[in-house]
């Protein structure tokens, strides 16, 4: 359970989820003062020209950043699911939602979607 960065408003289950990885693939490395080792080198990879060893390099940047940082998300598979004009990629994570995994139980209550996009981090 959180706050809704936007409105202030508690949240909690699966759009807390949602909201914690946004803030894990945009916090670059050592942006935090108190955690320096929080967040993930996504931000780095943006902007560079569109070749395969970048696409893979993202998809490996989401993913281990996931892993590290939100134990209520595990990750079963990502893909690159469309380029749009301009060469924008959405990047389509699916994986197994486990609302207990901050506290150790990695017990799943389902399957669920993450993509990451030219808008920002959202559910499919």
């Amino acid at each position: 359970m959180g706050l809704n960065r936007d409105t202030g408003r508690i949240l909690s289950g699966w759009p807390h989820v949602v909201q914690s990885l946004g803030i894990v693939w945009s916090t670059r490395l050592n942006e935090r003062e108190m955690r320096p080792w929080f967040g993930s080198e996504l931000a780095g990879e943006l902007g560079k020209p569109l070749t395969p060893a970048v696409a893979l390099r993202v998809s490996q940047l989401v993913t281990v950043a996931i892993e590290l940082w939100e134990p209520r998300f595990g990750v079963k598979r990502a893909a690159f699911t469309k380029i749009g004009a301009g060469g924008n990629l959405v990047l389509r994570i699916d994986g197994e939602y486990r609302p207990n995994g901050h506290l150790g139980d990695l017990t799943p209550e389902g399957v669920r979607t993450v993509t990451l996009g030219p808008s920002g981090v959202e559910t499919a």
